[in-house]
């Protein structure tokens, strides 16, 4: 009887991973500007934001229209840094796009144009209201980290109005009292933080390197709980998955206590860059080595592929979740970069925003 029902469930999963595949929506596709992240607001107003990585680039921050086109957000005049122009309100090299709860978007600009350092100390996360497409702040990162941090993500505690990020560069975390704009950083070059150097990263049977040998990117992706109660975070290249609650983190911001005793290490899950965290506590991570994406409950340790090797999810780089089920992912092809193949690009289709709707919970969970 057993071995029926462990063939029931695993014809069940098959068919619905195959189903998922099937059923993946190309959302955007650009041919020529490597874009990274994708956030969708309550109205279903989408954004895409493009890093200044290389010189191929054109705007920073995008407005997916209904067409197909897109259009600078939240102007031409953010869009059109350069060398020598004050960065303080402009784009110089926007990153992670993030919806809040109350429906502000959030742009984290390093302000690390091709990671040759920050710019002019215009590092920064701004909040925008959509009713408007103005600033409503703009909160600097001076003070809070160095010239050479690359601020990646970002969560929001709309209750308790705190932010959070991760300094991908360097390795770290870092909190915002959104209220006095003061803030800290924290966690910096810990074991939670900086990529596990044992760990060999491989895409497509080849170890990603870089000029100066093995690549390892540090503390990245991250989620926050339905209640704001965690904050989930991991390196990129490897497997490791950490939380730390926000109440040490907001406490840190006051106090000089050792926040890696406050460190939750869950096991290993799956090499990922962003992740997010949907209104079950269900926790999203794209697996960039197999191609997949992975759905984890943190409450049971649980993993499973909601997705499973489909060429599309070309190194899954961000994500989002509407109300009524969608799910957004943006492929970035970091992996088939120049810099990471001795300088020959070896992308050779768009990079995308797929979306797909995520299959009901489990009424056993």
């Amino acid at each position: 009887m057993k071995t029926i029902k462990s063939l029931v469930i695993l014809i069940v999963f098959f068919h619905s991973a195959f189903f998922l595949s099937q059923n993946i929506v190309t959302v955007f596709s650009d041919n020529n500007y490597q874009f990274v992240a994708v956030a969708v607001s309550k109205t279903g107003r989408t954004f895409i934001s493009y890093p200044y990585w290389s010189d191929e680039h054109k705007y920073s921050v995008v407005e997916l229209l209904a067409d197909g086109s897109t259009i600078p957000f939240p102007d031409e005049s953010w869009n059109n840094w350069k060398e020598g122009d004050d960065g303080k309100t402009k784009w110089v090299c926007a990153q992670a796009l993030y919806i809040d709860d109350n429906n502000y978007l959030w742009v984290v600009d390093p302000a690390n144009p091709k990671e040759q350092g920050v710019y002019q100390n215009s590092y920064k996360a701004v909040k925008f209201d959509l009713n408007t497409n103005q600033p409503q702040r703009i909160y600097y990162f001076t003070g809070i980290t160095d010239d050479k941090s690359y601020m990646n993500d970002i969560r929001v505690d709309v209750d308790k109005n705190f932010a959070y990020f991760t300094n991908s560069s360097e390795g770290s975390l870092a909190v915002l009292d959104l209220n006095t704009g003061m803030g800290k950083e924290v966690l910096r070059n810990t074991q939670s933080t900086m990529a596990d150097s044992n760990y060999v990263f491989e895409i497509d049977g080849k170890q990603l390197m870089d000029s100066t040998g093995p690549k390892r990117m540090n503390a990245d992706g991250i989620a926050i709980s339905p209640g704001y109660e965690w904050l989930y975070y991991k390196c990129i290249t490897d497997k490791h998955l950490y939380r730390i609650s926000t109440e040490a983190l907001r406490k840190a911001l006051t106090s000089n206590a050792d926040l890696t005793k406050e460190v939750h290490y869950l096991g290993d899950v799956c090499t990922t860059d962003g992740m997010i965290m949907d209104k079950n506590g269900m926790l999203y991570l794209g697996d960039i080595e197999t191609k997949s994406l992975v759905r984890y409950d943190p409450a049971t340790g649980q993993k499973t592929n909601i997705i499973t090797n489909d060429a599309r999810l070309s190194w899954p780089d961000t994500y989002s979740i509407t109300a009524d089920g969608w799910f957004y992912m943006a492929c970035s092809q970091i992996h088939l970069m120049p810099k990471y193949n001795n300088g020959v690009s070896l992308r050779n289709t768009p990079y995308e925003v797929y979306k797909i709707k995520i299959p009901a919970i489990s009424s056993s969970r």
